[in-house]
């Protein structure tokens, strides 16, 4: 898969691309990457999202560094997985005036500006230190980052395809375009502090390269057992097609409490349709 890039402009002229892809990954610009030429699997078929993690904080990271190489390493998920992932997506925060005006510099497609999140890296506090997050992405995104003290002489941030055995290192306002997976991000020890700024590539996208993958709807659904907020399209409750869920993990796991109002959901469809009731 090709990788593109927004149109030129004064921000974005050293800006490099990635894509990670289950297909091929390409590296433009003056950036590096090792990339591994296999997918990880679990029992000889490939990672489901659904089913598989790596791990987080507290497992695979301890907010300063990557404990250990997670190839060969992912495990079963549980609804602690989903409600992980679902608290590494509230640590993205919306967009500001800032990240759409920075957003407008790199020609970023307003729509998809409008959903872009923004995660900081590297604050003080020790007990809550993030120099290292992991995170699920439901959908492609494309991500920029921004050093608080930028230099051309070196990489600001690695981020780290966990299925892939990948990583690519990113400097000041550098772009990659990820697909679908969990993935670590990481700063670079003489960093201080840098920002990453994230948007879903939309299936409107202008450019025909990126529309070819990109898969993000502007509509967001919401897991109703975990709270993860999808651009994808959730699987709903077959007998009332009233709640979504991102996982049959989270449809099991919400089963007693949604029982009760399926089963009224189902009677009030049932009635709608039954000819002896009037009104």
């Amino acid at each position: 898969m090709e990788s593109s890039a927004a149109e030129p402009s004064a921000a974005s002229e050293l800006s490099s691309n990635v894509v990670f892809d289950s297909e091929a990954m390409r590296q433009h610009g003056d950036g590096s990457a090792v990339v591994s030429n296999s997918i990880d699997t679990v029992d000889g078929e490939p990672i489901d999202w659904s089913k598989h993690t790596y791990g987080g904080r507290g497992t695979l990271h301890d907010g300063e560094r990557v404990l250990y190489d997670p190839r060969g390493r992912a495990e079963a998920c549980t609804f602690a997985t989903m409600q992980r992932r679902a608290e590494e997506q509230r640590l993205w925060a919306p967009g500001g005036d800032a990240a759409r005006g920075l957003l407008e510099q790199l020609r970023v497609e307003p729509q998809a500006a409008a959903l872009a999140t923004v995660l900081p890296l590297g604050n003080s506090d020790r007990r809550t230190r993030n120099r290292v997050v992991t995170a699920y992405l439901d959908t492609s995104y494309t991500l920029v980052c921004f050093s608080a003290n930028p230099s051309q002489e070196r990489n600001d941030l690695s981020i780290i395809c966990l299925a892939r055995g990948a990583t690519v290192d990113l400097k000041h306002t550098h772009m990659a375009c990820l697909s679908p997976g969990e993935y670590a991000f990481a700063l670079h020890d003489d960093v201080q502090k840098a920002m990453m700024i994230r948007w879903p590539e939309l299936r409107s996208h202008p450019d025909p390269q990126l529309r070819a993958y990109a898969a993000a709807s502007r509509k967001q659904r919401t897991c109703a057992a975990c709270g993860q907020v999808w651009h994808q399209t959730m699987r709903r409750c077959a007998a009332c097609n009233e709640v979504a869920y991102c996982s049959p993990v989270c449809q099991r796991h919400h089963w007693s409490r949604h029982k009760a109002a399926c089963k009224r959901a189902r009677e009030r469809e049932r009635l709608k349709y039954d000819p002896t009731v009037i009104g």
